[in-house]
């Protein structure tokens, strides 16, 4: 990963949405499985709710990082992926709320920006997942497995 200079962030992992359903999940899966060998942190948009299931996940969490990032907010995705190698998000729905996070990822991990074309690139791909996952939904649902 070193020659997309990703080698070199504070964090390995940001887990976005750590207040939800998912993400505590998620968040005692990292915390049970990697403890302290990863370096990760919690992110979202309420301080509180984010110490509360850092409180959760127990004594050896008490360190965790907490970080916040507002989907709305362009700036706060683009300080967040500049800050790891990798953003595990639970925030959904994806279709409404997860364009503004792949656009600040391929932003910021390609040094590009939001001059009119990473953006519009991000949806094109996200258009072409959503369509791929339907058709795929759509053959299993008619086939089988």
């Amino acid at each position: 990963m070193s020659e997309y200079g990703l080698g070199d962030r504070e964090f390995d992992v940001i887990l976005w949405g750590a207040t939800g359903f998912t993400g505590r999940l998620v968040a005692e899966y990292l915390a049970g499985r990697y403890g302290g060998e990863l370096r990760w942190a919690l992110a979202g948009r309420n301080r509180g709710k984010l110490e509360a299931v850092r409180d959760e996940l127990g004594p050896a969490a008490s360190g965790l990082p907490i970080l916040l990032a507002d989907g709305d907010d362009l700036d706060s995705l683009d300080a967040l992926a500049a800050r790891t190698r990798v953003i595990c998000t639970t925030v959904g729905p994806y279709a409404l709320h997860g364009s503004g996070l792949v656009a600040a990822c391929v932003g910021v991990w390609i040094g590009a920006s939001y001059d009119g074309t990473v953006y519009p690139l991000t949806l094109t791909i996200a258009a072409c997942a959503l369509a791929t996952a339907l058709v795929a939904f759509t053959l299993v649902r008619r086939h089988g497995d």
